[in-house]
């Protein structure tokens, strides 16, 4: 990924590139170095890393093809067809989102590195401040940033395409049931940007140190690593941070990566390849008289980190690791424990020591987060403590319930045969049956291996059609 930096410099100054240029070239690729980042300069950059055309990029991030359902045609964002001089400018077409290729795995070779630095050269244009916003980076860049049809940088953020009627094509929606009501909208990406999704989130995101006490989402760290910290303490808080993906939106992972040190327009454009909009339902299903807080957020409908993405759980721990950092410090001058998993966060200590609510939802409020009001615990020692749903009264367990309903739903399926249990309980068109309930096993053998494994001896001796 990364390239010859003091080859490119010879070649600049062959180019006859100012001092400056090159002075400001070597300032930003120390902070990307210094990050364990690669070293990219501009969208066209980014498109050669990635073996896309600079335009294609373009069109499948923030000006990604749409489909209107209503009228069955193709369709730009609309704020392109507004504008023709911003789609000459940038010359996007729709490309088939189905061309095989996969940045991920592919390795390139040192010979093309020498290559990619003339390519590059031949390209960018001489940017003498780098740091400012308003710095040409390459030609695309500057047509991004001075025909596009926004009045201000807020329009770029929130733009107001129908939503009843169109579908983002580089997206698949689907719903899920929640166990307390409603639905969970999952956005999974679809062919190419699932693809760049993965190469951001491993040679970027994954290159960013989270908090330590973070768990979720992270490599050798789960909810039992998690539960573990509180074990034998007198007293659990659990809070819940409302619609956690759905609040970190394209303005904050904006801002994340351009903190990374990329240039404002490259960030832009990362942070619009790992963003995606709710459909009109998904807003229009929140209760503003129950979180009035989420009355912007809601009125805005931003795109925010979707679920389904493979960049979204490595974005949200980047984005927290400064809650995390003052939560942290404020159990610690209060002798206390703190961990998060998600959007579950734990304190836990002596009942006297704990923090007080009012100071954890201030700091919450501070960092861009909204508190759950409706599943807020607190356990003492001498009732079940539960964290990230594992009872930790005796060690870290499963609770017994969902112990005992596996082991039921094993019992009948012997003694009725699968089918049979699946139409008795009213589960019969339940898809993947088989690979849920040995999910569920697994999730126990996680937990409790011993458990597990009477539990693995009953799923196997069943007669699977």
């Amino acid at each position: 990924m990364s390239i010859p930096i003091e080859n490119y410099k010879k070649k600049a100054k062959a180019k006859r590139h100012s001092k400056v240029f090159i002075k400001d070239i070597d300032t930003y690729t120390k902070r990307l170095k210094e990050n364990n980042l690669p070293i990219i300069f501009s969208i066209t950059h980014l498109s050669k890393c990635l073996n896309i055309k600079p335009s294609e990029l373009l069109s499948i991030a923030e000006y990604g093809n749409f489909f209107d359902v209503k009228n069955k045609t193709v369709l730009y964002n609309y704020q392109i067809k507004k504008s023709k001089k911003w789609l000459e400018s940038i010359k996007l077409y729709l490309t088939s989102l189905n061309k095989k290729y996969n940045p991920f795995y592919k390795k390139r070779k040192e010979a093309n590195d020498q290559l990619l630095i003339d390519d590059i050269l031949n390209e960018i244009q001489p940017f003498e401040n780098i740091n400012e916003e308003k710095s040409n980076a390459s030609l695309l860049d500057n047509s991004f940033k001075e025909n596009a049809p926004f009045e201000n940088e807020e329009d770029f953020y929130y733009d107001d395409i129908n939503e009843y009627n169109v579908i983002n094509s580089n997206y698949k929606f689907f719903k899920i049931k929640k166990k307390n009501g409603g639905h969970r909208e999952i956005m999974a990406p679809k062919g190419q940007l699932k693809n760049i999704q993965r190469w951001i989130n491993f040679y970027i995101l994954n290159q960013i140190e989270i908090h330590p006490n973070c768990f979720g989402f992270i490599k050798n760290r789960s909810i039992k690593n998690n539960a573990k910290i509180h074990i034998n303490q007198e007293c659990i808080l659990n809070i819940d941070l409302l619609k956690f993906f759905d609040t970190i939106t394209q303005e904050r992972v904006f801002g994340m990566f351009k903190q990374f040190g990329y240039h404002p327009n490259l960030a832009r454009l990362l942070a619009s390849l790992t963003t995606a909009k709710h459909k009109e339902w998904f807003w229009n299903q929140i209760d503003l008289n129950k979180h009035p807080e989420l009355k912007k957020l809601v009125e805005k409908k931003p795109k925010i980190i979707p679920q389904g993405a493979p960049t979204s759980p490595s974005i949200s721990n980047i984005i927290c690791r400064r809650l995390d950092n003052r939560l942290n410090k404020l159990a610690l001058k209060c002798n206390c424990k703190y961990s998060r998993y998600a959007d579950d966060i734990t304190f836990s200590g002596r009942k006297s020591d704990l923090p007080t609510l009012k100071l954890i939802n201030k700091i919450i409020r501070e960092e861009g987060f909204f508190t759950n009001t409706d599943k807020i615990g607190f356990y003492s020692k001498g009732s079940k403590q539960y964290v990230t749903g594992l009872a930790i009264n005796d060690g870290v367990r499963i609770p017994r319930k969902r112990k005992r309903e596996i082991r039921q739903i094993l019992h009948y399926c012997k003694i009725n045969g699968v089918e049979n249990h699946k139409k008795n309980t009213g589960i019969e068109n339940k898809k993947q049956f088989k690979e849920w309930l040995a999910g569920n096993i697994a999730f126990i053998h996680d937990i409790e291996p011993r458990k597990a494994k009477k539990l693995w001896d009953k799923f196997n001796d069943l007669e699977w059609e």
